[in-house]
């Protein structure tokens, strides 16, 4: 699962918790039974001002799950656009292209799969294209580039994430005080 909707629907269980019938009913009768009537009504008051910050939350959870779907759904506009546009494209890549990169029936098959159906059916039994082939395509480019970059470059990007994820770490080592103490007495007299 996404771990952002795997992050909601923890926010959303909590919330649940916290609201379920039993759990309000039991804290309106514990309140009740004081038989003193202004802390009775600052209990109610208290559990109704509880109950609306969690209604507020639970909007927000749900904004937030229909974000994080719609981010992954492709529109109707989105599935036409790849049908009417993709296909041209790599017609027009084999044209200029010395060799056959796909064979006429290769072109067909992923004809059907492009379709606008196909991709709305795909779509509607879970699968996401987002992340099933925009992400690989993404990391392929990124590899594609990179391979092509001189390899004194394709060093010094190599050195600039090793210095990024060395400051993260002390980062976050800084952040825990006990830690930071070990390190700092384990660290050779003379460097900063």
């Amino acid at each position: 699962m996404d771990p952002a909707l795997q992050e909601l629907s923890v926010l959303l269980s909590e919330a649940a918790v916290r609201n379920a019938a039993a759990t309000v009913a039991d804290r309106i009768s514990a309140a009740k039974a004081r038989k003193r009537d202004k802390e009775t009504i600052a209990a109610l008051e208290d559990i109704v001002n509880e109950l609306l910050a969690d209604k507020s939350e639970l909007v927000r959870i749900a904004q937030a799950f229909d974000d994080e779907l719609v981010a992954q759904r492709l529109s109707s506009d989105d599935v036409n656009f790849i049908t009417e546009n993709l296909l041209p494209l790599i017609r027009q890549l084999m044209e200029v292209s010395d060799q056959d990169v796909l064979e006429p029936q290769m072109l067909d098959a992923l004809k059907s799969i492009l379709a606008a159906e196909t991709l709305t059916i795909m779509q509607l039994i879970g699968f996401n294209y987002r992340q099933a082939i925009g992400k690989p395509l993404t990391e392929l480019a990124a590899a594609a580039i990179t391979s092509r970059m001189p390899q004194d470059q394709t060093q010094s990007l190599d050195l600039q994430q090793a210095l990024v994820e060395r400051d993260i770490a002390l980062a976050e080592l800084a952040g825990d005080p006990e830690a930071w103490a070990r390190f700092v007495e384990l660290r050779p007299r003379g460097t900063q």
